[in-house]
């Protein structure tokens, strides 16, 4: 995002310019990193999760380390926040659907039910439902829609979606930038996913705090190999994504199913695009400011073509 509203090419002619923006950046990244490396075993792709809970727990001295480190970033998330206060998005509004899961007590992460802002409902098990996955004929990459011809995921869904359940640090943050539900300007995808990341600092560190409160123990539990089907769905940075496996009575996985986030929301950038070139045109913008502002729209939704076409 940065280097779009800085005007230069990537992020690098930005360590000359804007070093402590760039520092900022990185810090909040190591840190990201560290934490991984700690729960989950490594920092991409974990290794720690297994059938039935965790091969290894993270130890006390770590997670202390892992709070300290989280309680240093807050000055580095503050000037973030400060950094985006100055930033002018730009002005589109495409209305849209919202898809996301559905918080019941708290902001939603992991399993539950699935909702869109336009008002439909479903049970996690009937992700299919939700997605209507189709082929459109200059795609390799599926499309999806429910209520309308496209719906988005991502934080920007999940904040319109579940605003109530943000915590106050969060819900600040949100009314600094004047940004309320529901917002239907994509380049908005931003700020949401700042207030996420505000959201996210201070509730882990109350869930390290409970971790160092308790006796953490064992966290995996026995179990016995037998035929089965099993659906999961969990929020991940660029929304929800759908796990789908069914295996035999010997533990192999006999069909597998996953729809990721890119994927659902390729119809929503595709239409998004087509709107913002008709007005920017319209406007009588030059093709070069055309082009750069279709490009921050896709960079917004931080799309993963590879991932979608898998």
């Amino acid at each position: 995002m940065a280097p779009d509203f800085f005007k230069v090419a990537s992020v690098i002619p930005l360590i000359e310019t804007h070093r402590a923006v760039v520092e900022v950046a990185l810090r909040l990244k190591k840190t990201a990193n560290d934490m991984c490396d700690v729960i989950a075993g490594r920092t991409t792709h974990p290794v720690s999760f297994c059938v039935g809970g965790m091969s290894k727990i993270p130890d006390k001295k770590m997670l202390a380390k892992i709070k300290k480190d989280l309680l240093d970033r807050i000055p580095d998330v503050e000037q973030a926040v400060g950094l985006f206060s100055t930033l002018k998005m730009p002005e589109f509004i495409r209305e849209t659907e919202f898809v996301s899961l559905k918080g019941e007590t708290n902001y939603p992460w992991i399993g539950g039910k699935l909702i869109s802002s336009d008002g439909v409902e479903k049970a996690e098990n009937d992700y299919l439902d939700m997605t209507n996955e189709y082929v459109v004929d200059f795609s390799t990459s599926k499309f999806t829609k429910l209520s309308r011809k496209s719906f988005a995921v991502g934080a920007l869904a999940r904040f319109n979606n579940n605003y109530t359940f943000l915590n106050k640090p969060a819900k600040a943050l949100a009314e600094q930038l004047n940004f309320k539900p529901v917002n239907h300007n994509p380049f908005m995808f931003n700020a949401a996913q700042l207030v996420e990341s505000v959201h996210a600092l201070y509730e882990s560190i109350d869930m390290i705090n409970e971790l160092l409160d308790s006796d953490i123990g064992e966290i995996r539990v026995p179990y016995d190999v037998k035929e089965g089907e099993g659906i999961g769905a969990v929020e991940v940075p660029r929304g929800i994504l759908y796990h789908h496996y069914q295996i035999n009575d010997k533990g192999k996985i006999e069909k597998a199913n996953c729809i990721i986030p890119t994927t659902q929301n390729n119809a929503n950038i595709h239409y998004d695009i087509a709107e913002l070139v008709k007005q920017e045109v319209k406007k009588g913008e030059a093709d070069a400011h055309v082009t750069l502002m279709s490009e921050m729209l896709v960079r917004a939704y931080d799309p993963c073509i590879s991932c979608s076409v898998h």
